[in-house]
């Protein structure tokens, strides 16, 4: 047991900063690979709107038989995806077992198992992200301990995913933060010469008649400061509440 402590030690560290999920995959199948004996060892994304499965990784291209497919053409991939729970078979029991109700799942009419197989799901947000899939021709594979290894990996896995979208959503929210006090900053900028300007021009009308030739020029400038100025305050109120739906 000490050993698959410090298995699952090593594989949080490795969750620390996603980057690459392919590679992620790779760490992960090769730290298991020290306490879980398997053949085959796919993970990739799962697309609830088209109810599709797209193996992104796999260490075993020979028995990597379709990249994306239906999750209906595997049966053990769609009760797990169904039940949101690791599901395990074995070939010397010749049974499929859910890990948190450790109940048998009966089998559809004419299955015979081929091989060792454990699916577990990645849930992100309470929906299932991804899945992994073990699979092993050795008839003792999968048992109950794996199973739980497996959901205590995949737990984790959709945890670190979650903090990552959280971390993306935290920057977006500052950078956006940062362009509204930016755009405020520049609002205010032009607020104050162009309060400037239309008093000016109120000031050098007082000393001209309608008849001078650039009194009409001086209404002019007048008018179109008036214009930037109600622009310029329609814009601080959409900031205003820009920034407003930030900090909330």
């Amino acid at each position: 047991m000490s050993k698959h402590l410090y298995i699952i030690n090593l594989i949080f560290k490795s969750l620390e900063s996603i980057g690459d999920l392919t590679e992620v995959f790779r760490k992960i199948s090769s730290l298991l690979n020290e306490v879980i004996r398997f053949d085959s060892f796919q993970a990739g994304f799962y697309k609830a709107k088209s109810d599709t499965v797209n193996w992104i990784f796999t260490t075993n291209e020979s028995q990597f038989e379709k990249s994306v497919f239906k999750s209906e053409e595997d049966e053990i991939v769609s009760l797990a995806i169904c039940r949101i729970e690791t599901v395990y078979s074995n070939l010397a029991q010749k049974k499929i077992f859910s890990l948190n109700k450790n109940e048998e799942i009966c089998l559809s009419e004419n299955r015979i198992l081929s091989k060792s197989r454990m699916v577990t799901p990645i849930i992100t947000n309470d929906d299932v992200f991804g899945l992994i899939n073990m699979t092993g021709a050795n008839a003792d594979l999968f048992t109950e301990r794996d199973a739980f290894l497996m959901s205590i990996v995949a737990t984790q896995f959709g945890l670190a995913l979650e903090n990552c979208e959280q971390l993306v959503e935290i920057e977006e929210k500052e950078k956006l933060r940062s362009m509204v006090e930016l755009a405020s900053s520049v609002g205010h900028e032009l607020n104050q010469p162009l309060t400037g300007i239309t008093g000016y021009c109120a000031l050098i009308k007082e000393d001209l008649k309608e008849s001078d030739a650039i009194y009409d020029d001086i209404v002019e400038i007048e008018k179109q400061a008036g214009r930037l100025e109600k622009l310029v305050y329609k814009f601080q109120n959409l900031l205003y509440l820009e920034n407003k739906s930030v900090n909330d």
